[in-house]
């Protein structure tokens, strides 16, 4: 959820429909485990809903409540996981497609007992796992927190598509078009596939609006209608290829049914040609005896299985001789003979012509008609010739093999089955690509139904329509995102000529050879043109060919240019630029280089007219001049003061030091302990002030003297001072580190009261300790060394390390450590100087670190 989110009806939609589709998953699971099949195929002709695309729905529904209630918390990364694997899921079954490779995931949790309709046991259709495949990725780019440049363009665009593909399936249910739902002779998405799709992308898109509203952002309206146009030119096309395939099927099995209407009356009109032959035998040579009749009746039977049995009637109707097929009971055959014979043996009896009864069943096995031929003889009656003829061994002998590699069959009278190959049929293969035709056998009507195999089906139909409709939908997509980076250009270019046109400084640009690609208002403004005018001229030749003075400027100089060849950005403050009209005026400018994949294809100038700065610049140079000169009669005025603190201040110490001498002299004698104590105090004293001048001035005169730089080793000077401080180390025992210290370029003199202080202050704070360790190391960084002085004393307390540096600041109370607390202050001074810096660290009671820096001479920045 956004932070102080508005929870409006499209939020709790959304909430609704996410949880519809985790029940339908549950539901279907539960039929699979249970065997309720009703819960996973909802109609016996419908195609199953596979179990691993149930357990897709349950993970989608979960995922996208997950997102839809957390998204703002952790717990949207379990939406996002889950997003991962439904997408994973899709993605793999569409592998298995492509490759032909069986991956092992369509069975892995159920061994599937349902497989209408399914090309693979198990394996969803390849548009439910497209689907899955763009649910996973809607699910993962709702629950990214990472900054996706269009993200809900993508979002809008790729839910359309689940849509649009699980719309098209569901119409293919409603309006029975098979090839709506399925792909080439593959798996078929399943009606209650559909529906959870188009309620899970409703929800999706439930959410991508409540998203946007909370946001304050809107629809992006063009690329959405260039994809919806684009998405239904793929739908019109992927029909009429995939209908024109569904027509080829159609066509394939109507060209059929002829063949096979032309075989049966083939055959039928050989056999009753037959029949009559030998009527006619039978009559001419008037062969009557019934050995004769049974030797003929056998070959007859044994060639046409379709005939089950002959029979010669008296003209009365009663049965003179029979013969059946070898193995066959004739009496079931023979009753019914008795039963349908007598009407129609007066209609023969009538016409003299041959008849045949209506087809019927007989004996749960044979479905057939009646033949009736009369025998006569010199123009009289003498009886019947009666032969039972099986349909179903016609129908069988007619189909060819041909006919059954192409079609199952169907041969039905009146609504009794007669004869269907293959005995088991898939009733939905029935529904949608039956085709009935009505043929006459005998004069009677039969309806011959035919259907593709899965043979024919996997000839006719391929991917060819599927492919075309995802290649729609993926070029829909990518150029309403193109339209849409279109549009962002064009805003941006918009915004930035808006934004160089309302710039104050004039601002244009130049190609590699020198010529002007674009100029704003402010620039065609000051240099007295119009920008047409400006565009692909010669810059330098325009605006700067010539310097103040007038003499010509060499275009190989100008700093303009040099961002051509250098590839470096180039400022000039003071320079001049040449109006139309042949004045000029003085600019400040800087010419940046502009890159292409690492090309370099030309510059931006950008300058400003800087007449009115000059005039300011010349108030501030005549104001620094008049401080110049007050701080050269103010420091006149610190000397002077300096000297006078050197000859007044010192001139009453001395008088002072002398009289406590005199006093100790002469009157020691007379001084009690209490008297004799003042004394002390007031010699100290005065030593102690006349120290404090003496750092004073010596502080004043380090700010004045001029520097006298010069190459040394500082290990050198260290141990000079080192020696000069030898009194300050007696009766202890003090280390002083100072190995692999480089040469420095610095005043010496100034220098040496830098170490010395830094020395005495080190040995100073080190009095506690029995052994005093002071280490000086340098390190080498961009231009400087890096020195610093460490040592072990008492250290101080971190939080005033920067006010060490400051003239009378100390952090220790004079009673436990003496100074004047300017030693410091002097380093400071002298370092800030030699263009240096100072700072400090230090932990109480761990010692302390005193850093510096010094910049290096020339000679060692190579």
């Amino acid at each position: 959820m956004l932070p102080n989110r508005r929870y409006t009806g499209s939020y709790y939609f959304s909430i609704l429909l996410a949880s519809i589709v985790t029940l339908v998953g549950l539901v279907v699971i539960v039929g699979w485990f249970t065997h309720t099949v009703v819960l996973i195929q909802v109609l016996p002709y419908f195609v199953p809903m596979q179990f691993n695309t149930a357990l897709g729905f349950l993970l989608c529904g979960l995922g996208f409540l997950l997102l839809i209630l957390f998204l703002d918390n952790r717990l949207r990364m379990v939406g996002l996981c889950l997003g991962v694997v439904v997408a994973l899921l899709g993605m793999l079954t569409l592998l298995e497609y492509i490759s032909g490779i069986n991956l092992g995931v369509d069975q892995l949790l159920m061994t599937h007992y349902v497989i209408i309709e399914t090309s693979h046991p198990g394996r969803m259709a390849p548009n439910t796992a497209l689907c899955f495949t763009l649910a996973g990725i809607v699910m993962v780019l709702f629950a990214s927190s990472v900054n996706i440049k269009n993200k809900y363009l993508y979002l809008q665009l790729i839910i359309l598509m689940i849509s649009l593909l699980s719309s098209i399936a569901l119409a293919g249910y409603f309006f029975e078009i098979s090839t709506a739902y399925s792909w080439g002779n593959l798996t078929r998405m399943a009606v209650h596939t559909s529906v959870a799709f188009l309620l899970w992308s409703t929800s999706a898109l439930c959410l991508l609006h409540d998203t946007l509203k909370q946001e304050g952002r809107h629809y992006d309206r063009a690329p959405l209608i260039l994809f919806s146009i684009m998405a239904l030119g793929s739908i019109v096309l992927w029909g009429y290829l995939a209908e024109k395939e569904r027509h080829g099927v159609i066509q394939t099995i109507a060209r059929l049914a002829p063949h096979l209407e032309s075989r049966v009356q083939s055959i039928l009109s050989l056999q009753k040609n037959a029949l009559q032959r030998m009527v006619n035998r039978r009559k001419d040579h008037q062969v009557t005896a019934p050995a004769l009749w049974t030797r003929d009746a056998k070959a007859y039977l044994e060639h046409n299985p379709a005939e089950i049995l002959f029979a010669v009637l008296t003209p009365q109707g009663k049965l003179r001789w029979f013969q059946a097929r070898e193995g066959q009971d004739a009496t079931d055959l023979l009753q019914s003979l008795n039963l349908s014979l007598p009407q129609e043996l007066k209609r023969s009896q009538r016409s003299l012509q041959p008849i045949v009864l209506a087809p019927k069943r007989l004996n749960y096995r044979y479905f057939g008609s009646w033949m009736i031929f009369p025998l006569q003889h010199a123009g009289k009656l003498e009886g019947y010739f009666v032969v039972f003829y099986d349909y179903q061994m016609l129908l069988q002998k007619a189909a060819t093999p041909v006919t059954r590699q192409l079609t199952h069959l169907s041969w039905t009278y009146r609504q009794q089955l007669v004869y269907q190959h293959p005995f088991h049929l898939n009733t939905s293969q029935q529904r949608q690509w039956q085709q009935q035709f009505v043929i006459y056998i005998n004069g009677y009507p039969f309806t011959l139904t035919l259907w593709p195999t899965k043979q024919l089906l996997n000839q006719a139909l391929s991917w060819m329509p599927a492919a075309i409709l995802v290649l729609g939908l993926v070029l829909a997509f990518t150029i309403a995102t193109l339209l849409q980076f279109w549009q962002t250009l064009k805003t941006c270019k918009q915004q930035t000529a808006l934004i160089l046109e309302s710039a104050g400084d004039g601002i244009y640009g130049l190609d590699n050879q020198g010529k002007t690609t674009f100029v704003n208002a402010a620039a065609a403004s000051m240099l007295g043109y119009s920008p047409d005018e400006l565009l692909n001229q010669p810059q330098h030749a325009l605006i700067h060919h010539s310097y103040p003075d007038g003499t010509p400027y060499p275009r190989e100089k100008c700093p303009i240019y040099a961002a051509f060849s250098d590839g470096q950005t180039h400022k000039v403050n003071t320079e001049v630029f040449w109006r139309k009209n042949g004045t000029s005026f003085p600019v400040a400018y800087k010419s940046r280089p502009i890159f292409d994949n690492g090309q370099l294809v030309g510059a931006v100038v950008s300058f400003r007219d800087i007449t009115a700065d000059m005039t300011v610049r010349k108030k501030i140079e005549q104001a620094l001049k008049l401080r110049t000169a007050e701080l050269e009669a103010s420091n006149k005025e610190l000397e002077a003061f300096s000297y006078s603190v050197s000859h007044d201040l010192r001139s009453p110490l001395r008088h002072i030091s002398g009289f406590i001498d005199l006093l100790k002299k002469n009157s020691n004698s007379q001084l009690d302990d209490e008297g004799k104590h003042y004394v002390t105090v007031i010699s100290n004293a005065v030593i102690k002030l006349g120290t404090l001048i003496d750092d004073l001035l010596q502080f004043s005169r380090t700010g004045r003297l001029a520097l006298n730089k010069v190459t040394f080793p500082l290990a050198e000077l260290i141990s000079e001072v080192e020696e000069e401080l030898s009194t300050l180390c007696q009766d202890r025992d003090i280390v002083v580190n100072k190995d692999s210290l480089p040469v420095v370029y610095a005043d010496k003199e100034l220098m040496r009261l830098v170490i010395t202080n830094l020395l005495v202050n080190a040995i100073k704070f080190t009095q506690p300790r029995k052994k005093a360790i002071i280490q000086f190391n340098a390190q080498d960084s961009d231009g400087f060394y890096k020195f610093s002085v460490t040592d072990n004393g008492v250290g101080f307390d971190p939080e005033y390390a920067d006010k060490i540096f400051d003239v009378f600041q100390r952090l220790h109370k004079s009673s436990e450590f003496e100074g004047t607390g300017i030693g410091l202050a002097n380093v400071a001074k002298i370092i800030q100087r030699h263009g240096g810096s100072v700072s400090a660290s230090s932990t109480l009671n761990q010692g302390a670190t005193i850093y510096f820096t010094l910049p290096k001479h020339e000679e060692y920045l190579t």
